[in-house]
């Protein structure tokens, strides 16, 4: 029911904005993936090993200030909680709200990344030098519902996030560090309560991240809580290519990823990642990522 209103909202809004003289944008954000595995099939998807999906993009800017978002996935990922071509459609006010199907704000995205029906506002907060966003969302029955809210403190670097609720946790995107992609446990699942804190900081041509997560109140009794923790290293020392190192503990093991990104031209980057559980081979896969 609040997910039939908000689509009706977006579309609304979005016909109440056509009437002024909008600045259209059509970009393609395409990644062909191939993976190889271990006593699995090898597999060719539109989406890589981390659930980071092709997209179509649909950009209208209007002249009052809002902008109209409409993503489309090519290709849907299988076994995923959300059964929906569309990644993410919204209208916003830039910086301030979002009502439609957006990324819920939660972390730096290594952990938890969920596109869900909701309504989204971010207020500055002067006296921690960082910003406040909250999130009513409701994707419908058996999917996420809730309470989504995240703190960032800018001088430090650190982000604190929380989503309260049903059924977090179900999208093939997330904990995709450790979990396979294509191995969500689908509508009806999930977690009550995650929580998040990661922090990032930038030394010398270093970008460190680091994501701690606890998610709690699962929806089946078969599941558990889960604990984990991510770091990362991204280097962009020598030109036209970067290195990221990453380390994962999670479910009782080590995972650990080497990530290098190679730009062929402004537009096309040849990204190869090669993955190890608790020193084992886990995958490698292959992405040519095309953007223009």
């Amino acid at each position: 029911m609040v997910r039939s209103f908000l689509a009706l909202g977006l579309l609304a809004t979005s016909a109440w904005v056509a009437a002024q003289a909008p600045d259209v944008t059509i970009n393609l954000d395409l990644r062909l993936n191939g993976r190889t595995a271990l006593n699995q099939r090898n597999t060719q998807r539109l989406y890589d090993v981390l659930g980071r999906p092709s997209l179509v993009k649909l950009k209208v800017k209007f002249d009052l200030g809002l902008n109209v978002v409409i993503n489309q996935r090519l290709q849907r990922i299988d076994n995923d909680g959300d059964p929906e071509l569309v990644d993410e459609a919204y209208v916003e006010d830039p910086g301030v709200w979002k009502v439609g199907k957006v990324v819920a704000p939660f972390g730096q995205g290594a952990f938890l990344r969920e596109t869900v029906w909701g309504v989204q506002g971010t207020v500055d907060v002067p006296f921690l030098n960082g910003t406040a966003s909250l999130m009513l969302a409701d994707s419908g029955r058996r999917r996420q519902s809730g309470v989504v809210g995240r703190i960032v403190l800018r001088s430090p670097g650190i982000g604190l996030s929380a989503a309260i609720g049903n059924h977090w946790g179900i999208n093939g995107s997330t904990f995709a560090l450790f979990r396979d992609v294509n191995q969500s446990p689908g509508q009806g699942a999930g977690y009550g309560a995650i929580f998040g804190l990661d922090f990032s900081k930038r030394i010398g041509t270093v970008s460190w991240r680091a994501e701690l997560l606890r998610a709690t109140r699962p929806e089946r009794t078969a599941d558990e809580a889960i604990t984990a923790f991510d770091l990362s290293a991204t280097t962009t020392s020598l030109k036209n290519w970067r290195l990221t190192l990453g380390y994962t503990r999670a479910v009782g093991a080590d995972f650990y990823r080497v990530a290098p990104e190679i730009m062929l031209n402004k537009n096309i980057s040849f990204e190869p990642m090669l993955r190890m559980r608790n020193g084992n081979l886990r995958d490698f896969s292959v992405s040519v990522h095309v953007r223009f």
